[in-house]
């Protein structure tokens, strides 16, 4: 198990003066972490769109729209003051299906009022789990087209690809579902452009199934951000499945978050309902 280390925020004239920097340290650490931010949504979307320029994300200083949500978990029934040790928001990574992928996020701490070690998130580099598969279930996961449920949002069933390159490196990532992979859900749709066999769909869920396996548990790939008052964190969300630790309240803890899409939404949305 690895834990974030971070540094005080150097304000925004020193990161325009080392995007480069920085964009490498996104690659090599897949998180960065600022301590001590404590930034205003104003100075929050300009780090972003900065930060675009130099990462190829949008929104930057010359395109894209500002997506920010508020996050304190107040509805998460699993959440409670005690349960630091259960994990309440189950592993995922963000809307495998989106046509203009989510990148990264831009997580700002506006709200922490409790002790560091609560509220972790937790973070697993996909690629790494890639990589300990076998050549031919490599090989097989790269034909594979995957059923994947929008919950919430479009409320259907979109497919798309098990595994994809990633957006900067291109080394392949997964991007399928993490939760109820299981015949007739989160299953396979097509292999190498046909329907699948029997064998094939079978194969497909007991390869996913392993690798859902390992980002539960395999506790030497996992990466733990406790969080602190003022932090900006921007994890690669791309490639990094992550989850979230109970043992906070949601007065206590509560963040504002941006979304880093692949390309510009007003010209590519996060769903091309044209093909569907």
């Amino acid at each position: 198990m690895k834990y974030t280390e971070g540094t005080d925020y150097p304000g925004i004239e020193y990161i325009k003066n080392n995007l480069d920097f920085y964009k490498q340290k996104f690659i090599d650490d897949t998180i960065l972490v600022f301590r001590n931010a404590n930034l205003s949504f104003e100075d929050h979307e300009q780090l972003q769109r900065v930060m675009g320029d130099v990462f190829g994300w949008s929104p930057n200083t010359f395109s894209g729209q500002t997506s920010r949500y508020v996050e304190d978990h107040s509805r998460n029934t699993n959440r409670t003051e005690t349960n630091k040790d259960e994990v309440v928001v189950p592993w995922h990574v963000e809307h495998p299906y989106y046509d203009n992928p989510i990148v990264a996020g831009l997580w700002n701490m506006i709200t922490f009022n409790i002790e560091s070690g609560r509220g972790n998130t937790l973070f697993l580099d996909t690629a790494k789990v890639y990589e300990m598969l076998s050549e031919s279930d490599k090989e097989f996961l790269g034909k594979c087209i995957v059923n994947s449920y929008s919950y919430g949002i479009h409320d259907r069933m979109f497919q798309t690809k098990a595994i994809k390159p990633h957006w900067l490196t291109s080394e392949p990532v997964v991007r399928f579902s993490l939760n109820d992979i299981k015949e007739g859900w989160h299953d396979l749709h097509s292999f190498d452009g046909r329907k699948p066999t029997k064998e094939e769909s079978d194969r497909y869920l007991s390869i996913a199934n392993w690798i859902v396996d390992e980002i539960n548990n395999n506790e030497q790939l996992r990466i733990v951000h406790e969080w602190q008052q003022g932090d900006v964190i921007i994890p690669d969300l791309h490639k990094l499945a992550h989850a979230v630790m109970g043992g906070f309240s949601p007065r206590d803890r509560k963040f504002t978050g941006l979304w880093s899409y692949e390309k510009d939404t007003n010209i590519y949305p996060e769903v091309d309902e044209s093909k569907n």
